[in-house]
């Protein structure tokens, strides 16, 4: 397993390239980013529209019930499009989106954290991350745009990181097949 693993050394090292890469566009240039990314879920969403519409097109030549198949392939196609063409807007709902989620699950670690016993150890960790999460969702309502670009720029960081890791791992893999051979 491992010299089959050690063959492909380069597919870490693409990997870990395209990581890199990716990290620092999110990094140096967090807006291009986040609207290239946006559609290109937009493109994936419309993608799988057409073959959910290809799937019901199926099954009315089978002759099966294909009236929610159908249904769903001219939602998704709709809001493919829609994310497509209104990029921005679409971004700026799905940031939002994502500062609702954060508000509320910080109000349901706050939630459990009133729930839980005193004799629970790391009370206060949970407490930190109700802060943070609630302050992360709320920074979010005030200016989506800008907590989306630092949100990018954190995942590009991540993304850096990540791709040095698997550049090194490659190498590391490189020399096992060198020494098996």
């Amino acid at each position: 397993m491992l010299i089959q693993f050690s063959r492909n050394w380069w597919v870490l090292l693409i990997n870990g390239l395209i990581a890199l890469i990716l990290g620092l566009f999110a990094i140096f240039a967090p807006e291009g980013t986040m609207i290239t990314l946006t559609k290109y879920f937009g493109f994936l969403v419309l993608l799988a529209g057409i073959v959910l519409l290809i799937g019901a097109i199926g099954r009315v030549q089978k002759k099966e019930n294909y009236t929610w198949l159908l249904i769903e392939a001219i939602i998704i196609l709709v809001l493919g499009v829609i994310i497509l063409l209104f990029t921005e807007q679409s971004l700026r709902i799905f940031i939002i989106i994502v500062g609702l989620w954060a508000i509320i699950m910080g109000i349901l670690q706050l939630m459990l954290l009133a729930s839980i016993k005193d004799e629970v150890a790391n009370k206060n960790l949970v407490l930190f991350n109700a802060i943070i999460t609630l302050a992360f969702g709320i920074a979010i309502f005030f200016d989506p745009f800008s907590a989306g670009r630092l949100f990018t720029v954190l995942i590009g960081i991540g993304a850096v990181l990540m791709g040095i890791v698997l550049i090194m791992i490659s190498f590391n893999v490189k020399k096992v097949q060198e020494a098996e051979k």
